[in-house]
């Protein structure tokens, strides 16, 4: 994720609980809204989501009164874009989600950050030395030992997987080109806002009326995203990229406990045997960016990490 650029602090203990409080938030999230999907269609959940996430928002940024900053950004066309894409990926993700167990899932989007990586390169003309391209191949290995069971056992979803993560990196390579000319809370709110228009074209055909049990839950799974949301901000904020960013793969051991919890579903082989390598890549394109980020501002450009999500 994008760190904010807002004032910095020197406070590792607490950046690292915000992280963890975020990457918890943002499963519990996903496992409520794999759950919510047995009965509601994918636009409807998202769109009725961020609908509540928009009205937390507005109610604290007019509080505030830096509303109609976050409504209407320098870069309108750019950041409602990125948006888009944004949009792209969790309807993706979420799609992924009713089909197959949620560790699977989790697993693979956990290769975002490696296209990330390597789509720096082309589109940004980001310079990527040999042993980050050995990184990010490494991991794309892994990404294909994950992908191969889970696309012969579930079909076209695996492929909505790996769909979700090549949207999400292009968002964040496009939240890069961005750079400070727009702020964490314009993003969010703008990403929440496509959720609405996208979600809410189709309502009209896919609505199905929550009860008021699951509407409930519903506004929790809001209530979960926009502490996420906060507990990112506040992390990196308080923190290094190099303390908070590695907590973002707890979330699978978080995953594979609900997976089994609530569904019985175990990660395939493929998973088993393909995340440590994902993991093992993109925490070692972490630790070269960072080393070369002490070497001087030129030496390496950013990358950008975490899920910031409004999926």
């Amino acid at each position: 994720m994008a760190s904010p650029a807002a004032e910095r602090h020197h406070d590792p203990l607490n950046g690292a609980l915000a992280m963890q409080g975020a990457v918890i938030a943002f499963t519990l999230q996903d496992a409520g809204i794999k759950w919510l999907l047995e009965t509601y269609a994918v636009a409807e959940v998202l769109a009725l989501r961020s609908a509540i996430v928009i009205a937390c928002m507005g109610l604290v940024l007019g509080l505030r009164g830096k509303l109609l900053r976050a409504v209407r950004p320098d870069r309108m066309v750019q950041v409602y874009g990125r948006g888009a894409l944004i949009v792209c990926a969790f309807f993706a993700y979420f799609t992924a989600l009713i089909y197959m167990p949620l560790p699977d899932v989790v697993a693979i989007f956990f290769a975002a950050p490696l296209i990330q990586s390597l789509l720096s390169w082309p589109v940004l003309g980001e310079a990527v030395g040999w042993r980050r391209l050995s990184a990010i191949f490494a991991g794309f290995v892994g990404v294909l030992i994950m992908v191969g069971p889970a696309g012969a056992i579930y079909g076209w979803p695996a492929l909505a997987a790996v769909a979700s993560a090549v949207f999400y990196a292009g968002a964040m390579v496009w939240s890069r080109a961005l750079g400070p000319r727009a702020t964490p809370v314009q993003l969010t709110f703008a990403t929440n806002v496509a959720f609405l228009v996208a979600g809410g074209v189709a309502l009209p055909v896919v609505w199905t009326t929550p009860a008021p049990v699951d509407a409930g839950f519903l506004a929790l799974m809001a209530g979960l995203n926009f502490l996420g949301h906060i507990g990112l901000a506040a992390a990196y904020r308080l923190a290094p990229v190099a303390v908070v960013s590695p907590l973002d793969y707890t979330a699978m051991p978080l995953a594979v406990l609900l997976g089994v919890a609530v569904w019985g579903d175990w990660p395939t082989w493929g998973t088993v045997a393909g995340v440590p390598l994902v993991i093992a890549s993109g925490a070692f394109i972490l630790w070269r960016e960072q080393r070369l980020k002490r070497l001087g501002p030129d030496a390496s450009p950013r990358v950008t990490w975490g899920r910031a999500r409004s999926g």
